[in-house]
């Protein structure tokens, strides 16, 4: 288990140059390492199941929905220009 560190200013911009300096192999094989330690950070914070820690960090989630409701409700929660400025001009600031 790698210690915790806070994340300095100009921390990801050195690991980037570090990374960049390997190959394919090393780069493909740090990137299994690090999603495998999120995930299993995630399960050790939250007790949840693998499974469903997965998804949340694909950014997936689980929907009864058809495909075609969820583009449904996608296009009649859309606003038109002119709806919007309606909206607007109905706010008091």
């Amino acid at each position: 288990m790698l210690a915790q560190l806070s994340i300095s200013h100009g921390l990801p911009e050195t690991y980037r140059e570090l990374i960049d300096n390997l190959d394919l192999k090393a780069k493909s094989e740090l990137m299994m390492l690090l999603a495998k330690e999120i995930a299993d950070s995630a399960l050790r914070m939250g007790g949840r199941r693998e499974e469903d820690v997965v998804h949340e960090l694909a950014g997936s989630w689980k929907d009864d929905r058809t495909a075609e409701e969820m583009v449904a409700d996608i296009y009649s929660s859309r606003m038109s220009n002119t709806r919007i400025l309606e909206n607007l001009a109905g706010l008091r600031i």
